[in-house]
């Protein structure tokens, strides 16, 4: 597994959404700080909208 992949995957369990554990994995490639990817990163882990709230039905 890449160190990327690693990074996401610990983000991810120590409860980040999906989006954010990415995001966080790579935000030093984008010039991000952590906890600036954090923030603009929160509102996608649910999807776009109520949109996961469908595709789970």
């Amino acid at each position: 597994m890449s160190e990327k992949s690693e990074k996401a995957e610990i983000l991810f369990r120590q409860g980040y959404n999906c989006c954010q554990a990415v995001l966080g994995a790579f935000c030093q490639d984008y010039g991000l700080s952590f906890q600036t990817a954090m923030k603009l990163s929160s509102s996608f882990g649910g999807g776009m909208g109520p949109m996961r709230k469908y595709a789970e039905q």
